[in-house]
């Protein structure tokens, strides 16, 4: 197993449209913008997300394409298909991103797991909501709900 030397795991998204990702991240998500490095041949804006650090590389070449996934992508592509950011409140923090522009992938909703994972997860009973960024990727809004003692 390894020894994280942080709790935390940082994201790197390579982006299509720098300018559209960052109103993302730092406009409408609001994220504190930690600064730009040059790196290779592109640049990298760095966005605080908790412990994390959310790392906006743009390569010079221009031939990203941005994903433009849609609700009815979800789980048909390999590799990684969105990122969960856990909120306080769910309907607050979802009606401020749509009065900032967020693309709706999915209004807010319930799940609950059909199993209970065990100690220290249990079962996943929470309320969530999807849109998303300025290049198409999913962004999952996940409010933990409890209920008898498990979340």
């Amino acid at each position: 197993m390894i020894q994280l030397a942080k709790q935390a795991a940082d994201i790197g998204i390579v982006v299509a449209d720098l300018d559209a990702q960052r109103r993302f991240y730092g406009e409408v998500l609001g994220l504190p913008y930690a600064g730009r490095l040059p790196v290779g041949p592109g640049e990298v804006h760095i966005y605080l997300l908790g412990d994390s650090l959310l790392k906006l590389y743009r390569y010079p070449s221009g031939s990203i394409k941005p994903r433009q996934m849609t609700l009815a992508d979800f789980g048909t592509h390999g590799g990684l298909a969105y990122i969960t950011l856990t909120v306080r409140d769910l309907a607050s923090t979802f009606s401020a991103l749509e009065e900032r522009g967020a693309v709706v992938l999915a209004q807010p909703n319930v799940f609950l797991a059909e199993s209970d994972l065990g100690p220290p997860v249990g079962r996943i009973h929470a309320r969530f909501a999807l849109v998303a960024d300025g290049d198409g990727n999913m962004i999952e809004l996940f409010e933990y709900v409890k209920t008898g003692g498990s979340s």
